[in-house]
């Protein structure tokens, strides 16, 4: 242990000998300056206003409207993409196979969309915020179901995702 102490020391008198002994070039002027660079990468956020989930009459009539919110650190608009855990209808107690309803949604220029598969758009400068405030632009998304009124009895339901990416 006392050996070891005595290396330590030994190594930190040597460095700090050494850098005593450093010597100025002659060739370097009075001035000097030094260039900082750093990145923000593109980003973009999306904020759902209206809670985790909604209740809706399925009586063919009734739509549900979801406040969703756009925010990206770029000029150029992104994509927005929505997508559907039951394939774009809403499934009899989660199960497709024992029940559904077909819906369509609508969401900005995205009018009466079917979710059967994922919906891509470029966003637009009305639904998009991009300034240093962070202010977001709110558009309502909406979904609206299509009973054929023999439909069994339950509860049905569907989960929508709404992603936004950066261009």
């Amino acid at each position: 242990m006392k050996n070891s102490v005595k290396t330590l020391i030994a190594v930190s008198l040597l460095t700090s000998t050494a850098a005593l002994a450093e010597q100025m070039d002659m060739n370097n002027t009075d001035t000097t300056s030094f260039s900082v660079n750093g990145t923000v990468e593109k980003v973009c956020k999306v904020d759902n206003s209206s809670g985790p989930s909604k209740t809706i009459a399925l009586d063919g009539v009734a739509t549900a409207g979801f406040g969703i919110g756009f925010w990206c650190n770029t000029a150029a608009m992104p994509t927005i993409t929505y997508s559907s855990q039951n394939g774009g209808v809403l499934a009899l107690n989660n199960d497709p196979q024992a029940g559904f309803i077909p819906y369509t949604m609508d969401h900005g220029a995205a009018v009466g969309v079917s979710l059967t598969s994922p919906y891509s758009m470029t966003g637009n400068g009305n639904m998009v915020g991009n300034n240093t405030n962070g202010d977001l632009h709110r558009r309502t998304l909406t979904v609206s179901p299509a009973p054929t009124g023999y439909e069994r009895a339950g509860d049905y339901s569907d989960t929508i995702t709404v992603t936004v990416t950066p261009n």
